[in-house]
C-alpha cells in the first residue's frame, strides 16, 4: 500500500512537472517567430504573452468564441516633418503629424467593441546613438512610462526580444495590459536609434484582435523608408 502510494504521488509530481514545461511555450512575436525573451514580466502572477493556461481537468477548459481574422488592405503614408514613409491601413486617419510624433488612428466605423487602435512613429532625440545594452534600456524606460500614463499597476506584462528597424539592430517589445478604462489591449513596440534619434514604431489594439493587427505592424516595419530626395 505504501509503495502504491508513493508510485501514485510521484506521477501526479510528473504530471505537474510536464505541465509546467509547457504553459509558457508559445511566445511568439507578430511574425510567428520564438520570441527570445530577455526581460522578466512584470504585473500580479500573471501569464506572459501568448501564454495559454493549462486547466487541471478538461471540464475546466472554455469554449471561447472565435474571433473572425481580419484583413486590411494598406495605403502609402508619408511625413515629410520624420523624412519617412510607409504602409499603413487605408481608412486610417492621421491624427498627428510632426517632426517628433507621426499617428494614425482607427476609424470609428471600424473601431472595435468602442476602441480605435493606433499606429504610431515617434522621434525622440538623444545625447549620443544607443546601441545595445543602452538601447534595451531606453525600450524599458519607454515601457515604464507608458504603463505608468495609460496601464492600471495590475495585468501588465511584456516581453523584449532584438529585431531590426530601418535596417539597423533594434530592440522589440510585446505588451498586454488593461488600460485604466477596463479595456485589455496588445502593444506592440520596436525600437532603433539612427544618428542620436530614437525612432520607434508603436501600435495599440484590442487584445482580442492580436494576430490580425499585429500584421499592421509588420506591414509598417517592412516598409519604413526614409524618403528619397
Amino acid at each position: 500500500m505504501k509503495k502504491k502510494l508513493i508510485s501514485i504521488l510521484f506521477l501526479v509530481l510528473a504530471a505537474v512537472l510536464f505541465c509546467g514545461s509547457f504553459a509558457f511555450a508559445d511566445d511568439t512575436d507578430l511574425s510567428g517567430e520564438a520570441l527570445s525573451e530577455e526581460e522578466s514580466f512584470s504585473g500580479s502572477g500573471n501569464l506572459r504573452p501568448g501564454a495559454t493556461p493549462i486547466p487541471i481537468y478538461p471540464m475546466d477548459m472554455p469554449t471561447p468564441t472565435p474571433i473572425p481574422e481580419l484583413t486590411f488592405e494598406y495605403q502609402a503614408f508619408m511625413t515629410t516633418y520624420m523624412g519617412l514613409q510607409f504602409e499603413g491601413p487605408i481608412g486610417w486617419d492621421v491624427t498627428a503629424d510632426s517632426g517628433e510624433m507621426y499617428i494614425l488612428t482607427e476609424s470609428d466605423a471600424e473601431a472595435k467593441e468602442g476602441y480605435n487602435a493606433t499606429a504610431q512613429i515617434i522621434i525622440t532625440p538623444v545625447n549620443s546613438t544607443l546601441k545595445g545594452s543602452a538601447l534595451r534600456t531606453e525600450l524599458r524606460d519607454t515601457i515604464t512610462t507608458l504603463k505608468a500614463s495609460v496601464f492600471k499597476e495590475n495585468n501588465f506584462n511584456y516581453a523584449i526580444a532584438e529585431r531590426t528597424l530601418l535596417d539597423t539592430a533594434g530592440y522589440y517589445a510585446n505588451i498586454t495590459g488593461e488600460l485604466n478604462d477596463g479595456t485589455y489591449v496588445y502593444s506592440y513596440i520596436l525600437m532603433t536609434c539612427i544618428d542620436n534619434k530614437v525612432i520607434r514604431i508603436q501600435l495599440m489594439a484590442r487584445t482580442e484582435y492580436r494576430n490580425s493587427y499585429g500584421k499592421i505592424m509588420a506591414r509598417m516595419r517592412n516598409t519604413l523608408s526614409w524618403i528619397t530626395q
